[in-house]
């Protein structure tokens, strides 16, 4: 039993980090002038790693005006 109990808490502690990356993101995309701010956000919680590397690398066409992201 207390081995399924750590496993149930690095799992809980696991989606809690992955939450914070996810609002993380979404407000580095606001601040960087994203309209999609909110997309990027939850894009990055449900399609995970890959969506997190996409926004880094597109993250860097990213100008404090623009809004074409």
């Amino acid at each position: 039993m207390a081995k399924i109990g750590g496993l149930l808490m690095i799992g809980i502690l696991f989606y809690a980090v992955w939450i914070g990356v996810s609002y993380w993101v979404s407000q580095d995309a606001k601040r960087r002038g994203s309209r999609h701010h909110l997309a990027w956000g939850i894009g990055v919680f449900l399609i995970g790693l890959t969506g997190l590397i996409l926004y880094l690398v597109v993250r860097g066409d990213m100008n404090q005006g623009s809004s074409a992201y």
